[in-house]
């Protein structure tokens, strides 16, 4: 009879339940004029899973949102083991968090090659639903490099049909060669529980923040000097391009390693070091885990002529990208921001983007918002990037609710007033 049980049994004592207490401040009404209130300090206790991915040195690969506001941490293995686990670093941008803990004869999971998937492949996901520790689930591959999905700024999710829960995140995605392909992270949901539709970061990516986090204490992002969008329609017919696949560059910073590579605006970016790009999203994906001093070789389409050429990131990092709202827009009209730059203390702690300034006499002037805020969120949308608060002019809803950190401190802005 066919079983997964070997190939479970094997991956089991590998996965751990990560334990949370924690205290999150719950979002306070920020009024124009007034004195901000103090925040509400909530304590919560909650959990999800994690995987040792090395032994010898305590590693434990998981998610950045299970970990999330934790207090104290801890880690209890299959075999009822149970140790305090020290947080090393996280990546918010792709939600990755790296713990340690203190424990001899550990099992770690050897990590497999998440670029051999093919839609249709088996694979099982191993974690800790509802609490309910060592519980595995098998399906297929249902889609590779998903984007857009709007749970982090750098997507490039594996798509799964295994049934994927709350207390899965940080969980392992195991192939049938018992490897780790993906630490699972977030489900396709409506009401919260599973539909058929799980995502899991690709174990590519997480080894390479992974260690990034390991050896630095975070993410170090840099740049090619390089600003992209997806291809529109229009400029898709203008440059003469069979389809929309890529990254359309729009400008280039001066001194930057695309200047010196003599790379122009108009260019497409079809593929990174030979693995192809469909849009703008997948290209930040990759990009976003590349290090600093790292090479990639691009892929591109000059004028519908096939170039190769090779880049090192660079840390020699230009102002972050500023947006700004139209004066027209209800309650965030002459609002200009700034995306959270790699030297920014902020950079992989919050999501969101920075208010630098507002236009006197405009609707953003008198909404509350201050100088240094962190934009979280507008209306029912989390924001990660300028490009979102750009948007905002071509929106049809009105602004109504903006989310904001200030000081460390979340608040809600209200501009139905």
């Amino acid at each position: 009879m066919v079983s997964f049980a070997p190939l479970v049994e094997k991956a089991l004592p590998a996965v751990v339940s990560v334990l949370v207490i924690g205290e999150t401040l719950v979002p306070a009404e920020l009024k124009p004029g007034e004195t901000p209130p103090a925040p509400e300090r909530r304590p919560f206790r909650s959990g999800g899973s994690g995987v040792i991915v090395n032994s010898s040195l305590g590693l434990i690969g998981t998610n950045r949102h299970v970990v999330r506001d934790a207090v104290t941490i801890s880690v209890r293995l299959q075999d009822g083991r149970e140790a305090p686990a020290k947080l090393l670093g996280v990546d918010a941008g792709a939600d990755i968090a790296v713990l340690k803990i203190d424990l001899p004869n550990l099992t770690e999971m050897p990590l497999g090659n998440s670029s051999d998937l093919r839609v249709g492949d088996f694979v099982i996901a191993i974690g800790n639903p509802f609490g309910l520790e060592g519980s595995a689930s098998a399906g297929i591959i249902s889609g590779l490099m998903r984007s857009d999905i709007g749970y982090d700024i750098y997507e490039s999710f594996i798509q799964v049909d295994a049934a994927v829960n709350p207390g899965n995140s940080g969980g392992a995605l195991v192939n049938l060669d018992g490897e780790l392909v993906g630490i699972t992270t977030a489900v396709g949901r409506q009401s919260g529980a599973s539909v058929g539709i799980g995502f899991a970061i690709p174990v590519n990516m997480a080894r390479r923040i992974g260690m990034q986090i390991y050896q630095h204490g975070r993410m170090r992002r840099g740049s090619l000097g390089l600003e992209t969008r997806d291809i529109s329609p229009s400029a898709a017919t203008e440059l003469g391009l069979p389809n929309r696949r890529g990254a359309l560059i729009t400008a280039i910073s001066p001194d930057s390693p695309a200047a010196r590579a003599g790379i122009v605006p108009g260019s497409v970016i079809s593929t990174i070091n030979g693995e192809p790009i469909r849009n703008n999203s997948d290209y930040m994906a990759h990009f976003g885990s590349s290090a600093v001093g790292e090479e990639l070789e691009l892929g591109l389409l000059v004028k519908g002529t096939p170039k190769t050429v090779k880049l090192t990131v660079t840390d020699e990092i230009g102002e972050p990208r500023t947006a700004s709202v139209a004066k027209s827009i209800h309650g965030l009209g002459g609002l200009v921001v700034n995306e959270i730059g790699p030297r920014s203390p902020l950079y992989g702690q919050v999501q969101g983007v920075v208010v630098k300034g507002m236009e006197p006499g405009t609707p953003a002037a008198t909404s509350g918002l201050q100088a240094g805020d962190v934009i979280t969120g507008v209306n029912q949308l989390n924001i990660m990037s300028a490009n979102q608060i750009a948007d905002l002019n071509r929106a049809d809803a009105p602004v109504e609710r903006v989310k904001i950190m200030r000081d460390g401190i979340p608040y809600i802005v209200d501009l139905r007033r």
